[in-house]
């Protein structure tokens, strides 16, 4: 599935790992990812039965995130 996901209190906190740059802007970055992250939350939530409130891509080069919708 992910890359990597965690349960807090408030659900489950989604995050993927991208080798991109990172200097593709924030709307690139929802265009090219959203339905890759948005399959994985939905994987995730009928495995745990538990809501992924928030979904993360993590860029390896630059160090820099953004949170998707």
């Amino acid at each position: 599935v992910a890359d990597l996901f965690f349960e807090t209190e408030q659900g489950i906190v989604l995050v993927d790992f991208k080798t991109d740059a990172g200097d593709i802007c924030e709307d690139e970055a929802h265009r090219r990812y959203s339905e890759q992250l948005r399959a994985y939350a939905y994987a995730l939530e009928q495995i745990f039965e538990k809501k992924v409130f928030r979904k993360v891509l993590f860029f390896l080069r630059s160090g820099k995130t953004t949170e998707l919708e």
